[in-house]
């Protein structure tokens, strides 16, 4: 296997964005955002990313915009 990468650690690393950390934001019908290089509100709170269960956990994405 080749070498593993963190998304938000290569596009800050290349200068794309200011910083290696992003921040996802869902509406109550399940569609939501994920933003690159911003460390979120100053009242944004945090949530583990972690499976409670053996099934795959996976968010369908697409880029909208690049800047």
């Amino acid at each position: 296997m080749g070498k593993k990468v963190a998304v938000p650690s290569a596009l800050a690393a290349s200068g794309l964005v200011a910083s290696d950390r992003f921040f996802m934001c869902f509406g109550r019908n399940g569609v939501g955002r994920l933003n690159f290089g911003d460390a979120g509100g100053r009242y944004q709170a945090e949530t583990p990313f972690i499976a409670r269960s053996s099934r795959l956990v996976a968010f369908p994405s697409s880029t909208r915009r690049l800047k």
